[in-house]
């Protein structure tokens, strides 16, 4: 819980960082890092419904950004609350339904603030939610941050 709450935050402080860029470069990498932070969401959450754990606690204050907090929100509480059901069952699929439905809205309120922020240029060297365009750009940022990272070994 605290490691996806921990991308969610990453997501939110990507959004601000793109919205106040004022380089073409930083606005990619910064496009970038959040589709890294939403693919580290689902890869944490995903595995919920069939693990052991507590079940679904609200943050201890609310997310700056309350809409995508909300999205964010929903979808942990359906993952979380699937872990309570039996595997297959009505109940387990519907709120793993909830929680991918959530996730869902999450992916496109993130790509609108995307595209509003990005020149079109941009967008086509960025790419959207798990566009090929984005490993390239991960090896870039990961570079810029002093990482001793070689993508082809």
């Amino acid at each position: 819980d605290r490691s996806a709450r921990l991308n969610f935050a990453g997501v939110l402080a990507s959004l601000d960082a793109l919205e106040t860029a004022r380089t073409p470069f930083g606005r990619i990498v910064h496009a970038n890092v959040a589709y890294k932070d939403l693919v580290d969401l689902i890869s944490h959450l995903c595995v919920a419904p069939h693990t052991v754990s507590v079940g679904y606690e609200p943050p201890e204050s609310p997310w700056p950004d309350a809409a995508l907090g909300a999205a964010f929100e929903e979808m942990m509480a359906g993952f979380k609350a699937a872990q309570f059901q039996d595997v297959n069952s009505p109940a387990y699929w519907s709120a793993t339904d909830r929680g991918l439905a959530a996730y869902n809205r999450l992916i496109d309120a993130v790509q609108e603030r995307m595209i509003a922020a990005t020149a079109p240029w941009e967008r086509c060297i960025a790419g959207r939610f798990l566009s090929p365009q984005r490993l390239p750009h991960q090896w870039i940022w990961r570079a810029n941050q002093g990482a001793d990272f070689h993508p082809f070994g």
